[in-house]
Formats: structure tokens, C-alpha cells, sequence
């Protein structure tokens, strides 16, 4: 049995508590049919990413939960992280005198 290498684009957002009006961070993501996800990590996962970006993960070290009103996509393991760049590869920078 092969294992796929899965792409997924994460975003992280900011929340804010009701109770106390505190900020918390969370990640979703949006599959290929539109439907988007709550993205989790296990406690195992050491390397879990401060911003958003793609992460690459093998097929056996991800879950998704459909119990719940919006599906979870539980991330077990990341092979590889790459940042968000919102510039894209298009802008140069320069130096100014």
C-alpha cells in the first residue's frame, strides 16, 4: 500500500473569547469541492506552524471528523511547512538611498 503526500493550504485566523474578550488563533482550510475545515493539531505535533501556509502531510498522519457540525481535520504529523508569501515571487526588493 502507498502512502499519498497530501498539499493543504492552511489560514490562520484570530478569534476572540466572549467570555473574557481574550484573542485565540485557529486554522481552516478549503477542500476541492468548496467545503471548508477546521484545522487541529494533535499534542504530538511539535512543529505546528505560527502563520499560514502549505503544509504537507503523508495520507496515514491525517484524520478528518464529520461528527460535529463542521468537519475537523486533524493533523498528526507535518512533513513539510512552507510560509505564506502574500507578495508572491513577482516584487524584487530594491535598496533606497
Amino acid at each position: 500500500m502507498s502512502v499519498k503526500m497530501y498539499k493543504i493550504e492552511v489560514y490562520r485566523k484570530v478569534g476572540v473569547r466572549k467570555n473574557d474578550g481574550g484573542k485565540f488563533y485557529y486554522f481552516i482550510t478549503k477542500d476541492s469541492n468548496g467545503v471548508w475545515y477546521n484545522v487541529k493539531f494533535r499534542r504530538s505535533v511539535r512543529n505546528v506552524p505560527d502563520m499560514s501556509g502549505t503544509l504537507y502531510v503523508r495520507s496515514d498522519k491525517l484524520s478528518v471528523d464529520r461528527r460535529g457540525e463542521y468537519p475537523v481535520l486533524w493533523i498528526h504529523e507535518i512533513a513539510e511547512f512552507e510560509p505564506y508569501n502574500p507578495l508572491g515571487d513577482t516584487f524584487e526588493a530594491i535598496d533606497v538611498e
